[in-house]
């Protein structure tokens, strides 16, 4: 998957929830759901990692804005 369609799925997994943010570490899950895509293991693991390269960098970028509440939480930054 190229970086820039994993960023479209991103910002349209946040979109998608309630006040435009999600737990961080719910994010691959919510793309998966979103794509109905079916999967366990190593390649969920593996897409996980890809995920959570794409947000640090998303966030260092300024697109996304983590902060913290009960647990860490992801929304859009204000240059989307």
């Amino acid at each position: 998957m190229k970086p820039a369609e994993l960023v479209a799925l991103i910002i349209e997994a946040i979109r998608s929830r309630p006040n435009q943010s999600c737990v961080r570490s719910a994010l691959p899950t919510i793309i998966l759901k979103n794509c109905q895509i079916v999967t366990r293991g190593k390649p969920r693991k593996s897409f996980e990692r890809k995920v959570e390269a794409r947000v640090a960098a998303m966030i260092r970028e300024g697109q996304l804005v983590s902060y913290k509440s009960v647990n860490e939480r992801l929304r859009l930054g204000w240059n989307i």
